[in-house]
């Protein structure tokens, strides 16, 4: 719970956001942030006013500080996600959104929808992700072929970081006879099936 006068701080600083003075915005946020270090809205605060002033890698520390601070602050989580896109870090907004969904449990079907959307364009399950995953793990992938960027996927199975992957999807569909997906060890494909049981269906999908 803010003080009174960390409130009135903390106007200030969304004042001086709203039209444009971002040095004093970073300021009058730091000012709070000097007597309360977790402030979660004085960093949300200090995050866009460094973003905004040209710091975009000292405005995302302070946004991620900000939803460390308070899991559950959207209007925190948005602003970050916010500020990783326009630095062109798509993968790492995906990330967030997904980060958010998880940190502020019960959400609208609607920013479901939206998280999923941004991880299909991401290609979300890249080389870093891969490189995340505890050693021998295995992907199985039902959702969407592009979550996987492919090429990273055929190269952690073949060091070994990966045991393996089932791809009930992928990015062309059907997958072409030529595909490397289809020569690696330990890599099954399936033709999106997961929710079919028919066998005729299944059989014309092949």
């Amino acid at each position: 719970m803010n003080s009174p006068a960390a409130r009135i701080t903390l106007r200030e600083a969304a004042s001086a956001l709203q039209r444009g003075d971002f040095a004093a915005a970073a300021a009058a946020a730091s000012r709070v942030l000097a007597q309360a270090p977790d402030d979660a809205d004085a960093l949300n605060l200090l995050g866009l006013a460094r973003f905004n002033g040209g710091d975009a890698q000292g405005g995302i520390a302070a946004a991620e500080a900000a939803v460390a601070a308070r899991p559950g602050y959207r209007n925190a989580w948005d602003n970050l996600i916010g500020m990783l896109e326009a630095a062109g870090h798509a993968r790492d907004a995906a990330r967030a959104a997904l980060r958010g969904l998880a940190a502020r449990g019960q959400t609208s079907v609607d920013e479901q929808c939206e998280v999923a959307q941004r991880c299909f364009d991401a290609g979300l399950l890249d080389a870093a992700a891969f490189a995340a995953m505890p050693r021998g793990s295995y992907l199985v992938n039902i959702a969407r072929g592009q979550h996987v960027v492919e090429a990273d996927l055929i190269a952690a199975v073949q060091a070994g970081q990966l045991a393996g992957a089932t791809l009930d999807v992928q990015a062309t569909e059907p997958l072409p006879a030529g595909d490397p997906l289809w020569d690696v060890p330990g890599i099954t494909i399936t033709p999106h099936i997961a929710g079919q049981s028919s066998p005729d269906v299944v059989a014309a999908q092949f």
